[in-house]
Formats: structure tokens, C-alpha cells, sequence
């Protein structure tokens, strides 16, 4: 009896090693074109429901993870149970070998960015600046930057990234909303969601466009012109929500065409429109394809991650006017219904790194709500097969403290994006000495910006550069033959207010290619004076789409007064006495004449009839 026991036992021991020795089915790896490979790059226990990532300049990347649990109740009780990992890929095989806890307590930080020794991220209600100064890999110092930002659901604060001006972007959702002081003890708040920026210090922080159910992360293009993620662009209408929009200074976009409560805003016109639309796929994370491992053809594309439809695609611009239109196409697709892409990134040799939150988001979302699998998510790694091994992508053989000017000038064309970034730093860090070194690169024959991105590099480096050598410099680059430069050359004079520019900024309003009338129309916002009043006028009778007309009429409202609008009622132009009504009605200004308003009831063009009736009612 007992040797069949133990026979019995024996024989279900053998049959329990063999079904434990067959490996349990994997979830179906993320795909991606042929030519291409994804592998995973860092998974669970290294890293558990990564949300949103973000490198150092040693290579270092910094993940922030969700606790797993309801994002909108943890957010309305501050439960401070997210963290932000560390994590090292110290063999350079493509896969993140090293992991360490660099900040824990927090409440749902939905972004971070790095800058100079410090990781900014979000910490609902504040925006906070950690540093680890013992060099233990965790931080031990924290700072806070801004504070006042709702923490609602999953509009609070998130998006954040340095842009190549040097300035912190960030962005919000409706109804979470934000109320900052500024630093003369005003206040800057609005309840939809909106486009922010301010200096790393947070000192000037401003709104440059709002309006939005839920902006969610920016790029910057090599003209200057910033694009979005958007969810909630409108309310579902033809089987599409949510967009790609193009963001631009003091615009409005449609979902909350007014704020609530808080700092008022100019309307100049019907709201602004999206580049592309998209159904509700979640838009999230977006990055540009900067270097050179991609096959030529893909060089420039952004890429999106898009998590209710398990996928990252990419999407090709086309001017079109002073826009874009895209060309949108997937490019990494899974069949694994727990794969929630939640961010994408260029790693510094070229490679796509896409984060995957996994299975927990389920409260809130119609797909996570069809598989509560708590799934922990992970960082993927694209590559293109045939692209070339990069040597050193974070520049860290390079000698920056010794190298001259020169060295720094060459590095600016460099084949790795993120040296060529620290060069355009160091550049601006070498002050009016570099300055000769950088106008002779604008001024270098040859490729235009787009396929010359030294250029792109001077530019933000001259803009950085104190003093009137630098700005003289750029505005000399405003006469290029090249578009796109001199359209980048305008964005850079308008952030530093140059107001010497001011002529040379409204001659541009009149050239041919409408994005640099954009830009131009741009930079006299913050550059220009009631002398460049009727410039903006004759443009806005000329050529003009929605986004220019847009851009045209917030100068105008910043610079022109009640005498030069009720002068424009007069114009022939019907864009221009709707725009003259328009912003009558808006203070500071105190109305247009009565008589002059009920005489364009009876006008045949039918947008100033309309804009007419808005005022008498």
C-alpha cells in the first residue's frame, strides 16, 4: 500500500515538472515593418505600469510608474503611491540591465523632463524640480517650481518637455485647469485645458493656446512650429474624436471655446482646426524622428502613441498653406489586447522607445474596461535592421569643456541628435563668442534648414546668446532665401522681443509662402508697436487661411488701438472690418459704434454679417 503511494506520488510529481516545464503562452510581441525589430527593452519587476519616460544626458533613462490603482480618486486625494524609476542600459545592448527607485510618494506624475542635473516632473497640484546631489541614483532634493494645477483626473498636469528655446512646456486638461501666481502677485488661471510654459525657474509662466478637453504632449518642428496630441478634439462626430493639432500662439481650439473662470484670452475668429483626426484611439505621447537610423524616407516623421487602439503610428507632414495636413500610418501594431502604448521616444542612437502602461488603467476607459487584466506593461525598443552601429550616441567622449567654438560650430551638423544638442547648449553657454561661428552657419550655402539641421542649432543658440550681437545676427537671417530658416529666425527675435525687428518682421508679412507670414505675424505680437498696425491690416486684406488670419488679428489685438480699429471698420476688406468688430467687442477696448455695426447687418459677405449679429446680441 505504501510503495503504491509513493508510485502515485512519483508519477504526479513527473507529471506536475513536465506541465511546469511548458513554458505558459506569451502575450504576442508588438509588430512593426519589415526591416525593423522590436524587442523588449525593460519589463516587469524592473519597471510596473510605466506611464511616461525621459533620458539624462548620460543616457539614463527615468520612468514614472503608476501605482495600479483609480487614477482619478488618487488624484482627487493626493495618494502619493507612484513612483519614478531609474534605469541603466551600462552594456549598450539595447536592453536596460539596471534599475533603482529614484523618487517614490508621489501622486501620479504624468510627465517629466531633464535639464542640467535636474528631473523635473509632475506632482499634482505642484510641478517639482528632483535632484540627486550624493549621486546615489536617488533623489534627495526637491524643489518646487509651480504649483497650483487641478487634480481632477487625467487632464492635471502632464506633457512636460524642454523645448530648443530652453524653455519647460507643459500641458492640461479641462476641467483640472490651474491657477499660478505670477511674480507681481497676479494671477494666471483658466479652467480648460491649455499649453503652458514658463523658464525652468517657472518665472513667466504664460498660456500660449487653450481651449482643449485634454491636450497631452507637443514636438517641435524644425521651423519652430509646435504639434499635439489631443484627445477629446471634439465631441464624437462621424466616428472621429480626438486629432493632431498645430499649436499656436494665443489660439483656441473648439472643445471648451471658453474657459469658465479665470484670465481672459482674445478671440480672433472660428476656432482653429486639426491637422488630422482620428477615432477615440487616446493620442498620448508623440516624438520626432531626429537621427539618422531610420531609413531616409522616415527621417523628420513623428510618431504617436495612441492607447485605446494598441499602437504607435506614424505620421508624414505636408505644408498646406500655413499649416499641415498628415499622412497617417501605423507603424508598431499589436493583437495583445493588454498592450496600451502610453509614450514614445528617440533614444540617442536613433531607436524608438515605446512604453507600454499595460493592464491597470481600467476605471476610466472604455478598453480597459474589457479586460481587467492588470497586465505590468514595459518599454519596447524599434529599430531599423539595416541602420549603422552609432559610436558613442550621448556625445560623452566629447571633450565640451575643452572644445573651442569651432568644434562646437561642427558638432552642430553632427549625425547624432542628442550631441548636436549639447553642442547648440554649450554654444549658447560660450556667449558672444560664438556668435561669428553660428551666423557664418546660417549664412553657409547649400541644403536648406530642413536637410541642415546645424542650421536649426544656430538659430536656438543665437536666441539663447544675451546681448544685440546674437539678435542682429538673427535678424539677418530673416533675409534668407530659405523659408523655413527665415520662418525659424522670426520665432527666435519674437522670444526675445527684439523690437529693432519690427520693419523687417512686417515686410515678411507679405512674401509668398504663408508659414513665414505666420511666424512673422507671430513675432510682431511680442516685437511690434502701433507703427506696424497697418501692415498687419494690408495682410489680413490679402491671402490669408484660418491659421494666418488667426495669427494676424491676436497681433492686432495686442497692438493696435480703438482709433486704428474703428479706422479699419472703413477698409474694404470684409476680413478686416470682421476682425475690427471682433475684437471691439474685447477689452480693453470699448465697443465698436453702434451705427457701425447695424450697417454691416446688411452685408453680402456673410461671416461679417455674422460676426454683426454676435455683437448686437
Amino acid at each position: 500500500m505504501r510503495s503504491g503511494v509513493l508510485a502515485a506520488l512519483s508519477l504526479l510529481a513527473r507529471i506536475l515538472s513536465s506541465i511546469l516545464a511548458v513554458p505558459l503562452l506569451a502575450a504576442p510581441a508588438p509588430r512593426a515593418p519589415e526591416g525593423f525589430s522590436v524587442e523588449l527593452a525593460a519589463g516587469a519587476p524592473a519597471v510596473v505600469f510605466p506611464m511616461f519616460a525621459a533620458a539624462d544626458d548620460r543616457g539614463r533613462l527615468f520612468v514614472a510608474e503608476s501605482s495600479g490603482g483609480d487614477l482619478y480618486a488618487e488624484l482627487a486625494a493626493l495618494t502619493r503611491r507612484c513612483r519614478v524609476s531609474l534605469l541603466e542600459d551600462r552594456d549598450a545592448d539595447g536592453r536596460f540591465e539596471s534599475m533603482r527607485v529614484f523618487a517614490e510618494g508621489l501622486v501620479f506624475p504624468m510627465g517629466l523632463a531633464w535639464r542640467d542635473g535636474r528631473l523635473y516632473v509632475a506632482d499634482p497640484p505642484e510641478l517639482v524640480a528632483l535632484e540627486d546631489a550624493d549621486g546615489d541614483g536617488r533623489a534627495d532634493r526637491r524643489a518646487v517650481v509651480l504649483e497650483g494645477f487641478g487634480h481632477t483626473d487625467n487632464g492635471s498636469l502632464h506633457g512636460l518637455v524642454f523645448g530648443p528655446d530652453g524653455l519647460l512646456y507643459m500641458t492640461l486638461g479641462s476641467p483640472d485647469g490651474y491657477r499660478i501666481r505670477r511674480e507681481d502677485g497676479s494671477w494666471l488661471e483658466g479652467s480648460s485645458g491649455a499649453l503652458i510654459r514658463s523658464r525652468p525657474d517657472g518665472s513667466r509662466p504664460e498660456v500660449l493656446c487653450r481651449g482643449f478637453e485634454n491636450l497631452v504632449e507637443i514636438e517641435f518642428l524644425p521651423a519652430g512650429e509646435v504639434i499635439g496630441t489631443d484627445n477629446w478634439f471634439q465631441l464624437p462626430q462621424g466616428g472621429v474624436r480626438d486629432a493632431l493639432v498645430h499649436l499656436v500662439e494665443g489660439g483656441l481650439y473648439p472643445r471648451h471655446e471658453d474657459s469658465p473662470r479665470g484670465t481672459r484670452y482674445p478671440v480672433t475668429g472660428p476656432m482653429l482646426p486639426p491637422v488630422s483626426l482620428f477615432p477615440a484611439v487616446a493620442s498620448s505621447g508623440i516624438a520626432r524622428c531626429r537621427g539618422a537610423a531610420f531609413p531616409p524616407a522616415m527621417r523628420g516623421s513623428l510618431f504617436t502613441a495612441q492607447h485605446n487602439a494598441r499602437r504607435v503610428q506614424r505620421h508624414v507632414l505636408e505644408r498646406d498653406g500655413s499649416t499641415f495636413r498628415s499622412r497617417d500610418e501605423d507603424f508598431v501594431t499589436s493583437d495583445d489586447p493588454d498592450f496600451h502604448p502610453s509614450d514614445v521616444l528617440e533614444d540617442a542612437d536613433g531607436s524608438l522607445l515605446v512604453v507600454d502602461t499595460g493592464g491597470w488603467y481600467v476605471q476610466h476607459c472604455p478598453t480597459g474596461r474589457i479586460r481587467d487584466s492588470r497586465a505590468p506593461g514595459g518599454i519596447y525598443r524599434v529599430r531599423w535592421v539595416a541602420a549603422p552601429k552609432v559610436d558613442d550616441p550621448w556625445g560623452l567622449a566629447v571633450p565640451w569643456d575643452r572644445a573651442g567654438v569651432e568644434d562646437l560650430a561642427r558638432l552642430l551638423g553632427d549625425g547624432r541628435q542628442e550631441v548636436r544638442a549639447k553642442a547648440q547648449r554649450a554654444l549658447a553657454a560660450r556667449g558672444e563668442a560664438a556668435v561669428p561661428a553660428l551666423e557664418a552657419i546660417l549664412a553657409a550655402p547649400g541644403r536648406g534648414l530642413a536637410g541642415d539641421p546645424a542650421k536649426e542649432g544656430a538659430v536656438w543658440a543665437l536666441h539663447a546668446v544675451p546681448g544685440d550681437a546674437a539678435l542682429a545676427a538673427l535678424r539677418r537671417g530673416l533675409e534668407t532665401l530659405d523659408a523655413d530658416l527665415a520662418a525659424l529666425c522670426a520665432r527666435a527675435i519674437g522670444l526675445r522681443e527684439d523690437r529693432t525687428a519690427a520693419t523687417a518682421l512686417a515686410l515678411r508679412l507679405f512674401l509668398e509662402e504663408e508659414h513665414v507670414r505666420l511666424a512673422a505675424a507671430e513675432a510682431l505680437a511680442r516685437c511690434g508697436g502701433a507703427g506696424q498696425v497697418r501692415a498687419l491690416l494690408g495682410a489680413l486684406g490679402g491671402r490669408a487661411d484660418r491659421f494666418l488670419e488667426h495669427a494676424l488679428v491676436h497681433a492686432l489685438f495686442r497692438l493696435a488701438g480703438q482709433a486704428a480699429l474703428e479706422a479699419a471698420l472703413e477698409r474694404p476688406s470684409p476680413r478686416v472690418q470682421r476682425a475690427a468688430l471682433l475684437l471691439l467687442e474685447q477689452p480693453p477696448r470699448r465697443g465698436a459704434p453702434r451705427d457701425a455695426v447695424i450697417a454691416r447687418l446688411a452685408s453680402e459677405d456673410g461671416p461679417l454679417r455674422e460676426t454683426a449679429v454676435k455683437v448686437l446680441l
